[in-house]
């Protein structure tokens, strides 16, 4: 949030002029840049959660593929809590390069942090393995199919993939409905 308004609305006159002269300072700094350039901008140089969020969401609506290497790079600067929302937005990037990053995200505890990078797996990662699908059931039998079932049930489909029998059986508590060889 450039403007900062909370802040400004506590400030004095004195304070208030100061706040107005670093928001128009940062204007002139940036006045040539795209949104496409400060958008990545705020994803690297963000230090709050909100800011990064914000940007990194931007970054994926308007599907800009440099945020990916950001998005990689900035993983581990915010609390453990945020990790999975980052894998999230990688995922949600749709990008081939996330696949080396997702391997390796795949080995943390995280429950979030494996189904976003095990997700990426069977559009990007070995197709004939079908890679990431056993991770994806693994995660799905162990909940009610509630919260991440219907967040995979796209990316499953998608696939095309004649193995996979989402929709045979109605959602069952603790079980996936899917075969993965």
């Amino acid at each position: 949030d450039l403007a900062q308004l909370n802040e400004f609305s506590g400030l004095d006159e004195p304070g208030r002029r100061r706040h107005l002269d670093k928001i128009l300072a940062w204007c002139r700094e940036n006045a040539g840049k795209t949104r496409k350039q400060l958008v990545l901008q705020a994803l690297a140089g963000s230090r709050s959660w909100g800011e990064f969020e914000a940007a990194a969401a931007e970054a994926v609506q308007s599907r800009f593929a440099e945020a990916l290497p950001i998005l990689v790079r900035r993983f581990d600067d915010f609390k453990p809590l945020f990790r999975d929302d980052v894998v999230e937005r990688c995922y949600r990037l749709d990008s081939a390069e996330a696949v080396p990053h997702a391997r390796k995200w795949l080995k943390t505890g995280d429950t979030g942090v494996r189904f976003w990078s095990a997700l990426s797996l069977p559009c990007h990662g070995d197709r004939a393995k079908l890679e990431g699908l056993s991770e994806v059931e693994a995660i799905l039998r162990e909940e009610d199919g509630w919260y991440w079932y219907p967040q995979a049930i796209d990316a499953l489909l998608a696939t095309k993939n004649p193995e996979m029998n989402v929709d045979r059986e109605p959602i069952r508590p603790g079980q996936a409905r899917f075969d993965a060889p």
